[in-house]
């Protein structure tokens, strides 16, 4: 469900229209596709939906205005909110009219308020509620950074992504820092909801930022007791009881840490003066609590280190490496008018590198007394640390041009570069987009700096090239086999080597799933013995996490993979790989849709992933969004980093979905060019079934798979015979290849039973419904079984 919006009261889980002249699938303002209702309200209904000019999805609010000129208010509330850039703030994007209808476009949040998650959970574990609050906290230092007051802050204005990320929204009431709250108008506009107001704006007094560390108090201290802070007959009795007395000790209600609860009595504090004075003073002590699974950001750190977190539970933290690193303001050309461009840029970077695990950020405060000193070797020894990232920004007409590099201390040479580019339009975006990049790619490139300062260069160079031999698309495994080698090489040289380890599990599972493995290769053995080694000699490396992940899938350990995807991505929250494997095993067990979020982001990560595109696109397929999938599966055939025979395999099943006899017949098989390989074994095999009878079918799918080394590859493979088979008609082969999948222990696809339009003769079967059962439980138990 997707979480509350601005000035809306209700949610909306049915996804029909409030009225009848406003359909679903309705194109508005000739540009915005409605997809669902997300809510209505007072203020307006909101809508997810598509914008097709974009293309991408939004949240699109109608406006209900009780009068003309109340338009007003809507403009300044835009304007104030697209001054707010930051993930942990929601973005307005514009303001519009069409047909006399006002509205505004805001980011589309996939997740629910924090007011519903309470309502269900009545309260949060230490380490999550106060992972939400430190977030709230860069949202409201990033709002504070450009003089905007939020004013209202409380549950039902904060969205909690599944994912875990929490987002500021509704600026409705917000002020800036300058426009004087000595004033009675600004006072009376910032009035926010009593129950989460500062003492000062129940007084009507003048204030400042501070009442937004007030009403995070309150928040926080509701996560952490499942109660208000205050209580009272009424709202307005609610607001005035802080003015009378200070709340009780949140131990009262809920076992909370001392450091914590006394912290939250210090942001209740009846006086301005007594709480911390900004939000980033507030989130430097949250991390330093220990509590955060995350390290706090360096933007709030006084001190270029980081405190490490404890954690507990099946997603505990590893430890922080001692890999340290400053990002210099990135230089700014072009017009002045959009200098800030620069200051941006240079914070969203150091909040998500301060975020990878790892890596010890600088400060930007230290690094910035070095903005006229360009040479990394003096800034890096001034300050301490190993590496430097530095940058600039180039805007000219609407087009804006980053270039972001890094930079070794020790030797003053540059180790990696990267450009991007867009239009002006596209900056938030593009900033949100370029930041996660280029944090990835300086996680590894890190990695490789840090290990050459223990490994032999021969070794790393080894290293290197296994990497790049084993991203080339290769059905038949000889290009994994190559970059196996290559890694054995490097361990030789490097027994200990913890990167060539990772690489290694990582290249030999994957290895395993292909065709061309059979089971006299060994590559179970082979794959079971690289990960453990990987486990052993580099846990710490969220590509030995993937690794163990992919092993676990292949021998039905569900639960134990999402646990180790779960670590991968606290280590490396931007490690694109992790987050596609983490959207396939979504995908395939009933969390399509955050799949699908999960792969779309590791695409902009990495856009040379290509593996979980096929799982997006069977996404809109099973859901019968025909002209998404369509425009989808164009976009694949005109790329050239989607293996061949895949394609055809998908088209092939696409058109059976379809129901499209002559697409299936013109699919264009690009198989392994030997005739007796399997991939040509089974594009005949699947020809052959659309017009030949379907005497011995059973018997060839059963000649073809039952070799394969992998159990996974195998049960995708019956799932194919069983369409196949259940499209001629032929029930009772095609629940034969239904069992044989079942019995690999490793069937788990709970959209395809529920959904794939071919198996609608099988499902008044006794055998397909407690098949049907037994993979739903399985998949319900990954995410109860791995805390997720």
């Amino acid at each position: 469900m997707t979480g509350d919006y601005q000035g809306i009261d209700t949610i909306v889980d049915d996804p029909s229209p409030p009225s009848a002249d406003f359909e679903l699938g309705d194109s508005f303002a000739s540009r915005y596709r409605v997809e669902r209702c997300l809510g209505r309200g007072s203020m307006g209904t909101v809508y997810a939906v598509f914008d097709q000019v974009v293309g991408e999805r939004v949240a699109l609010k109608l406006l209900a205005l009780p009068k003309d000129d109340s338009i007003e208010g809507f403009r300044r509330e835009v304007r104030l909110a697209r001054r707010v850039t930051h993930r942990n703030a929601a973005r307005t994007f514009d303001l519009g009219a069409h047909a006399g209808v006002h509205f505004i476009t805001m980011e589309l949040i996939e997740g629910e308020s924090l007011r519903v998650l309470l309502a269900r959970r009545v309260r949060l574990p230490e380490p999550e509620a106060v992972s939400i609050a430190w977030q709230l906290c860069l949202g409201l230092q990033a709002a504070h950074a450009v003089e905007v007051v939020h004013r209202d802050l409380k549950p039902a204005n904060i969205l909690v992504e599944e994912g875990g990320r929490a987002v500021i929204t509704d600026f409705g009431v917000a002020g800036t820092l300058s426009e004087g709250a000595d004033s009675t108008e600004e006072r009376a506009r910032g009035m926010g909801t009593p129950m989460y107001m500062a003492p000062e704006q129940v007084l009507g007094s003048p204030f400042d930022g501070r009442v937004d560390i007030y009403a995070l108090g309150l928040v926080l201290y509701e996560m952490l007791t499942g109660k208000p802070a205050f209580s009272g007959g009424s709202k307005i009795e609610i607001a005035m009881a802080r003015l009378s007395r200070p709340p009780p000790d949140p131990r009262e209600h809920a076992e909370v840490s001392d450091l914590l609860a006394e912290l939250v009595l210090r942001c209740l504090a009846q006086s301005p003066d007594d709480r911390p004075a900004t939000p980033g003073e507030l989130a430097k002590r949250l991390a330093a609590l220990g509590a955060n699974a995350k390290d706090p950001p360096a933007s709030v750190a006084t001190e270029p280190e980081t405190t490490s977190g404890s954690g507990t539970g099946p997603f505990a933290p590893t430890s922080v490496g001692d890999r340290k690193l400053a990002v210099m303001s990135f230089r700014y050309r072009g017009n002045k008018e959009h200098a800030y461009l620069a200051e941006v840029l240079t914070d969203e970077l150091v909040d998500l590198l301060a975020m990878t695990r790892g890596l010890r950020v600088s400060a930007s405060g230290a690094a910035n007394r070095f903005r006229d000193e360009r040479d990394a070797r003096t800034v890096g020894r001034a300050l301490g640390v190993d590496a430097i990232v530095d940058g600039s920004v180039l805007y000219t007409g609407d087009q804006i041009r980053i270039v972001t590099r890094l930079i070794d201390v020790e030797t003053g040479f540059q180790s990696w570069t990267e450009r991007f580019a867009g239009r002006m339009d596209d900056v938030l975006d593009l900033q949100d987009l370029m930041a996660k990049r280029v944090a990835e790619a300086l996680r590894v490139e890190l990695a490789v700096l840090d290990q050459g300062r223990t490994v032999p260069g021969e070794a790393i160079e080894l290293y290197l090239q296994g990497r790049q031999r084993s991203r080339e698309p290769d059905v038949s495994g000889r290009s994994l086999e190559g970059a196996i080698a290559l890694y054995d090489r490097a361990l030789e040289r490097a027994p200990s080597f913890a990167l060539a380890l990772a690489a290694r599990a990582e290249a030999a599972v994957q290895r395993w799933f292909l065709p061309s493995a059979r089971e006299a290769d060994g590559w179970d053995r082979i794959s079971t013995n690289a990960v453990h080694a990987a486990l052993e000699g580099a846990a710490h490396l969220a590509e030995s996490r993937i690794a163990a992940a992919r092993l676990d899938v292949s021998h039905g350990e569900f639960a134990s993979a999402a646990r180790h995807l779960s670590t991968a991505l606290e280590i490396a929250p931007t490690c694109a790989p992790a987050h596609e494997y983490l959207g396939l095993l979504q995908c395939d067990a009933g969390r399509s849709r955050e799949g699908v979020r999960h792969i779309e982001l590791a695409h902009e990560l990495d856009p040379s992933l290509f593996q979980g595109a096929f799982s997006v696109l069977r996404h809109h397929a099973l859901r019968g969004e025909r002209e998404r999938w369509k425009q989808r599966l164009e976009q694949m055939r005109l790329s050239p980093r989607f293996p061949g025979f895949a394609l055809a395999l998908f088209e092939y099943r696409l058109a059976l979905w379809d129901g499209d006899v002559q697409w299936a017949r013109d699919v264009r098989w690009r198989a392994d060019s030997d005739p007796n390989s399997s991939t040509a074994r089974l594009a005949s095999l699947l020809q052959d079934a659309l017009d030949h009878s379907a005497f011995e079918l059973g018997r060839r799918f059963d000649a073809l798979i039952e070799p394969q080394s992998s159990p996974r590859l195998r049960t995708h493979w019956r799932q194919m015979a069983v369409e196949v088979l259940a499209w001629r008609g032929e029930r009772d082969l095609a629940l034969d290849q239904l069992q044989k999948a079942e019995a690999l222990g490793v069937l788990l696809d709970a959209d395809w039973f529920d959904a794939c339009p071919v198996l609608e003769p099988l499902r008044s079967t006794s055998t397909f419904a407690e098949i049907h059962e037994r993979v739903h439980e399985r998949a319900e138990a990954i995410w109860r079984t791995a805390g997720a």
